[in-house]
């Protein structure tokens, strides 16, 4: 399996942790959108939760947009929010059901289309190795600068 980032604002945090740990359960290992470089590794699916705390939040757009563009980015809404937009047209999973046992059926479906996106990325990584760790250490040292003040 592959690695999957969470990012979230902190306020939807605690819903996730059971999220986390489904991804856990299924062999992937799981990260959350503080640890930069990690989430840079060119292994990795990206989970962006939409919800009513996460409405013009740049840097969480902002991550969303370059996983969308690498095709790592999977959305979930948690509550009756949309992706922004540029967002709505990529894989979206509604979890504003979620934990109820009736929206046990989107998490299946969210499992899955992570482990598709991390098994299409490594497929890309074995086609293009080169190509794939160039762009991550470039996306590294930007991050790197951008979360120290540009002092990296």
């Amino acid at each position: 399996m592959g690695d999957v980032l969470l990012a979230c604002m902190p306020a939807d945090r605690s819903r996730l942790e059971a999220l986390a740990k489904a991804f856990i359960d299924e062999g992937q290992r799981v990260g959350w959108q503080h640890e930069a470089v990690w989430s840079l590794s060119s292994k990795v699916c990206v989970v962006a939760a939409w919800s009513k705390h996460s409405q013009g939040v740049r840097w969480l757009e902002n991550l969303a947009r370059g996983s969308a563009r690498r095709g790592k980015l999977v959305s979930i809404r948690l509550d009756d929010s949309a992706p922004p937009r540029g967002l709505k047209r990529h894989r979206i999973v509604d979890l504003s059901m979620w934990p109820a046992r009736s929206a046990d059926r989107a998490v299946d479906q969210l499992l899955s289309i992570a482990a598709e996106v991390s098994m299409q990325v490594a497929v890309a990584l074995r086609a293009s190795p080169t190509r794939c760790a160039l762009l991550s250490w470039r996306q590294s040292s930007h991050w790197s600068r951008r979360w120290s003040g540009g002092r990296a």
